[in-house]
């Protein structure tokens, strides 16, 4: 369909999401590529693809081109607070921290 070139996976996004950056919606891609393998062995099973879609690659900003705009999107911004939680922690009141993620490998 796109043979997982950076042209094709632009074809087939969402318009409405101008502001993703393309080193993660690469990924996501490939992600849903490997969940359609033809042969069910070659499948991720959930366990590994909860795993793969939470260690998302850093971005390469030395890279140009990297993302579809250049707007940091709210995801990106969400997980660069997780990259440094103590800097988080700092930053909110108390009463006002969030819990720490759950671990979604162990359901």
């Amino acid at each position: 369909m796109t043979d997982s070139i950076k042209e094709g996976v632009l074809k087939v996004l969402d318009p409405r999401l101008p502001s993703v950056p393309l080193h993660e919606v690469m990924h996501v891609f490939y992600v849903a590529m490997l969940c359609v393998e033809e042969q069910a062995v070659e499948r991720p099973t959930m366990r590994e693809v909860v795993q793969i879609l939470t260690e998302l690659p850093k971005s390469q900003s030395s890279k140009q081109g990297d993302s579809i705009t250049t707007e940091p999107s709210p995801h990106s911004a969400s997980a660069a607070a997780h990259d440094s939680p103590s800097s988080a922690a700092k930053d909110a009141p108390k009463d006002q921290q969030q819990p720490p993620p759950t671990d979604l490998l162990s359901i």
